[in-house]
C-alpha cells in the first residue's frame, strides 16, 4: 500500500495576508473540494472503526491488490483507535488539477487533525479524481502530543539559546537598517543617493530558521526587505523567521566619509 508522506501543506502562501486565524481557515476550507472532503472524513471514519471491508471500494485498485493491506490499515486504525473523536479539523491541503480534452484528473492531499478525549491525531488522505471518478491513493495518520495550532504557537517556553539569537538578530537587523537609512537620507550630497537608499533597504543571503523544529535553512543568493521577515503560512503551520546581513548598510558606513561630495568653493 502506498501511503504518502505526512505532507501537512498549509493552503498557500496567500492566506498570510488575508486576515486573522478564523478568516484563514475559512479560506483553507473553500480551496478543498467538498466532494473530496466528503470522502476523506468518510475514509477516516472507517478505518477508525476497523471496517475494512467498506474501505476497500473506496480504495485505489494499486491498493487493493497489496498483499500486506489489511496489515497497514491495522498499523493506521491504531492510531485512530482512541475513541469517538471530539472534532476532526481541516488543517491543511494541496490540490492539483490537470484538465486536457480527453480527461479531468485532480489530486487532493488533504491533511487533517483528530482531536480525541485523551490524544491528538494528525495525518493525511489522498484523493485522487479522474473523469469524476475518486478513489483515495493514500493514508497516514500519527498521534502528537497536543494540537499543531498549540504546537506551533510563537511562543519563549522552553527555547534554546540559538532560538534567541535568532530572535535578536530578526529584531537587530532592521533596526540598524532603519538607522543608517536615516543617517544616508540626512548626509550631504551624495553620488547617486536613491541608488545607496536601496542598497541599504534590503539584506542579502537570508537564513530561515523554524520556530517549532529549530530547523534552519540558508539560502545564498536572497535578498529581503528591511534585512528581516516572519511568516506562519496558515494557522496551524510553524513561524519561519528569515533574517539576511545588512550589506547595503554596512558598506555605506564604511565609505560615508568618502562618498559625501566637498562643497564647491566660489571664487569671490
Amino acid at each position: 500500500m502506498k501511503i504518502s508522506r505526512p505532507a501537512l501543506v498549509f493552503a498557500c502562501l496567500l492566506l498570510v495576508g488575508c486576515g486573522g486565524k478564523e478568516t484563514q481557515k475559512w479560506l483553507l476550507k473553500k480551496i478543498v473540494p467538498p466532494e473530496d472532503d466528503l470522502l476523506a472524513r468518510r475514509s477516516i471514519e472507517l478505518v477508525r472503526l476497523g471496517d475494512f471491508k467498506d474501505l476497500r471500494p473506496l480504495l485505489d485498485p494499486s491498493l487493493t491488490s497489496t498483499p500486506d493491506l489489511d496489515e497497514r490499515l491495522a498499523d493506521v486504525q491504531r492510531v485512530l483507535a482512541q475513541g469517538l473523536p471530539i472534532d476532526t479539523t481541516l488543517i491543511g491541503c494541496q490540490v492539483n488539477t490537470i484538465n486536457s480534452v480527453a480527461n479531468s484528473k485532480r489530486r487532493s492531499d488533504i491533511s487533517y487533525e483528530l482531536h480525541f478525549p485523551h490524544a491528538w491525531v494528525a495525518g493525511d488522505i489522498v484523493v485522487d479524481t479522474e473523469n469524476n471518478t475518486q478513489v483515495v491513493s493514500g493514508i497516514h495518520f500519527r498521534q502528537y502530543p497536543n494540537s499543531f495550532e498549540e504546537m506551533n504557537r510563537f511562543s519563549l517556553q522552553g527555547k534554546t539559546p540559538f532560538h534567541y539569537l535568532v530572535l535578536a538578530c530578526c529584531i537587530a537587523v532592521p533596526i540598524f537598517i532603519v538607522c543608517v537609512l536615516i543617517v544616508c537620507i540626512r548626509t550631504g550630497p551624495i553620488r547617486r543617493k536613491w541608488l545607496w537608499i536601496l542598497f541599504i533597504l534590503f539584506g542579502v543571503t537570508q537564513l530561515q530558521f523554524n520556530w517549532t523544529t529549530a530547523a534552519w535553512n540558508c539560502q545564498p543568493v536572497s535578498i529581503l526587505l528591511f534585512g528581516s521577515s516572519y511568516l506562519q503560512s496558515g494557522p496551524f503551520a510553524p513561524w519561519v523567521l528569515s533574517f539576511g546581513f545588512p550589506l547595503g548598510a554596512v558598506i555605506f558606513l564604511l565609505r560615508r566619509k568618502k562618498l559625501v561630495r566637498p562643497p564647491v568653493m566660489k571664487n569671490g
